[in-house]
């Protein structure tokens, strides 16, 4: 039952990332690069990622919060990847395979993290339509595989971080 939730995420993830591409490709709005990139250390990457992953995770308590912030974060991906696309002139295959390495780790962390949305949803809709009893004992399971998440999330997210940094640094 868990993992049917994480390749629904995943497959939610990859479909939404794919959207923001495809939006953006056809209907972007015109965009400019200003100066360089900055330079940002594995810490800064690490932070980055982990507080997204934090959020969601919290918010899936709520159920529909984690998978909106989720699904946004997969949206606003597939636009970067559009933009670097367009502007840089990269071709698709060379995003890819610079993204894929670091972008492993990253994935599953997400896709963990979003699956507890849709578990709590689960509990929801079944509470209310199938009036199953006590929903609470559920929750607290859910809630304490959330903080379990975020544990297992550390090390990927650290490695991720670290090939971000140097093979692309």
């Amino acid at each position: 039952m868990v993992i049917r939730h994480v390749i629904l995420s995943g497959i939610l993830i990859i479909l939404t990332t794919s959207a923001g591409f495809f939006i953006d490709q056809n209907f972007g709005v015109s965009w400019t690069p200003e100066g360089s990139v900055p330079e940002l250390s594995t810490m800064d990457i690490f932070l980055t990622n982990f507080k997204t992953i934090s959020i969601i995770s919290l918010l899936s308590i709520l159920g529909m919060p984690g998978l909106f912030v989720a699904l946004s974060t997969a949206f606003d991906v597939g636009i970067g990847i559009s933009r670097i696309n367009r502007y840089y002139h990269t071709p698709i295959t060379d995003i890819t395979f610079k993204i894929l390495p670091h972008g492993i780790g990253e994935f599953a962390a997400l896709s963990l993290a979003t699956s507890h949305s849709i578990r709590i949803l689960k509990i929801w809709h079944d509470y209310f339509r199938y009036k199953i009893e006590n929903p609470q004992d559920e929750i607290v399971n859910e809630i304490f595989s959330i903080f379990d998440t975020v544990l297992v999330s550390i090390p990927l997210l650290s490695l991720s971080a670290i090939i971000e940094t140097y093979l692309y640094g």
